[in-house]
């Protein structure tokens, strides 16, 4: 899967426009993954459909903070045994994915 680099841009601009994020925590480098996620499977066959499948991060912010100074980029990615849940992440990714949703119903 590919994300659409407009689309990310569009994203990425509504994302710092809404305040919800600033550009320090908003990570644009990422590097290729394999994951088990199957989202690419739903636009297979569809032209024309642009996707941007990002991930919205769930530990505490001092915990990120520690182990990148241990030189740990992401060190509490999902399907990881170090996976750590601020449960303050559930309601910022749902107003994440409002203010996405809201974006793209805009044009």
């Amino acid at each position: 899967m590919v994300n659409d680099k407009a689309l990310i841009k569009t994203l990425n601009e509504a994302l710092l426009g809404s305040k919800l994020v600033d550009k320090k925590g908003l990570i644009t480098k990422f590097d290729p993954a394999t994951g088990s996620e199957d989202v690419q499977m739903l636009v297979h066959d569809l032209k024309n459909v642009k996707i941007d499948y990002f991930f919205v991060g769930t530990a505490d912010p001092e915990l990120v903070k520690k182990a990148q100074a241990e030189g740990k980029a992401i060190p509490f990615a999902n399907h990881n045994p170090n996976y750590r849940v601020d449960l303050k992440a559930i309601p910022f990714g749902a107003k994440i994915a409002a203010v996405l949703t809201m974006s793209l119903m805009q044009k």
